[in-house]
């Protein structure tokens, strides 16, 4: 860190108050100031001091949808401190007082936010101080998943992917969350984990289930399913002849929870839009087919490659799956 200077100014100007300071007297001057010492007191608190420049902000750590929650600042030493308060866009500010604000939710999707308080204090040697409270609000269950890769996506009331296994970390991770497999066949971990671990056993596509949590919003819950596309498509035969026979699986439906946590069913239609064919040690495309409308099945003529190993992507109405396959002739 730098060098920090300070200039210190001592004024020996006059008064001109007669009732207060009496008759100026010319015989008085010239005259002098004299200065023992001069002490500079640091504001930072050192250990077992008291800041006078701190205040709380006090107020519950979440806010119900369709609710209301009054927050209150107090200086620490009750001192009536000029207070002005800003909020997160998540939240909307009903009222406001000099040490008070009123705020709700402006929507139901569970986030997280926050309010601040800037304060001017009325005594030396404080000045403007921001102080910031984080919250949480409204009532959905939310958080983010990965799966398959690093790459991490936000929690959906269906999450597709082209792995089987997830680690999903829900957002307020101080709540304590119950896990209940509601649908499918699924392992999991710990059923009160947060990150949480979730499988879909082989031979079944999709898993639901049933998150709650107790919150000063009382007991919410939410049903989220997650749909394995990779177990979608049956590719034969493989070993491959000259051909390579791609068919998608039968529809079939999840059970998830919409944005106001009603369960609800989708319809799932496995389908295949494009497949694309690439040399497995050098990653270039060698072939590629496409459709205008989803299909269940596809026929891809490979009678001109030589033999060796392929990675088949498959696109279709939700993401992209990938199966490696193996073209022996």
């Amino acid at each position: 860190m730098g060098e920090v200077s300070m200039s210190v100014i001592f004024n020996t100007s006059i008064m001109k108050n007669i009732n207060k300071y009496g008759v100026i007297d010319d015989n008085d001057f010239p005259s002098t100031m004299e200065v023992d010492y001069i002490r500079v007191y640091q504001k930072i608190p050192q250990s077992g001091k008291v800041d006078l420049c701190d205040g709380e902000i006090e107020g519950s750590d979440e806010i119900c949808y369709t609710g209301q929650e009054t927050y209150t600042f107090s200086t620490l030493d009750g001192e009536n401190s000029t207070v002005t308060w800003t909020t997160s866009s998540n939240l909307n500010v009903i009222n406001t007082s000099n040490n008070e604000i009123t705020i709700e939710p402006t929507s139901s999707v569970f986030t997280s936010g926050w309010i601040e308080a800037t304060v001017d204090f009325v005594h030396a040697p404080c000045s403007t101080k921001t102080f910031t409270k984080n919250l949480y609000a409204g009532q959905l269950i939310e958080g983010t998943y990965v799966s398959g890769s690093t790459t991490q996506k936000t929690l959906q009331s269906v999450n597709f992917s082209n792995s089987n296994s997830f680690n999903i970390t829900l957002d307020n991770p101080t709540n304590t969350y119950t896990w209940q497999l509601s649908s499918g066949n699924a392992a999991f971990g710990n059923p009160n984990a947060n990150p949480q671990w979730v499988q879909i056993i082989s031979g079944s596509s999709s898993a639901s289930f049933n998150i709650s949590t107790s919150t000063d919003c009382g007991l919410i819950s939410r049903t989220v399913a997650f749909v394995h596309t990779s177990g979608w498509y049956r590719i034969s035969p493989n070993p491959s002849s000259n051909y390579i026979y791609i068919e998608a699986e039968e529809d079939y439906e999840v059970q998830y929870s919409d944005e106001t946590g009603e369960v609800t069913t989708q319809l799932i239609q496995p389908s295949i839009l494009k497949t694309t064919l690439y040399n497995f040690n050098t990653s270039e495309k060698v072939l590629e087919q496409a459709t205008l409308q989803p299909v269940k099945n596809m026929n891809l003529d490979i009678g001109s490659l030589p033999l060796g190993q392929y990675v088949l992507h498959i696109k279709n109405e939700y993401n992209t799956t990938t199966h490696q396959i193996i073209v022996e002739r």
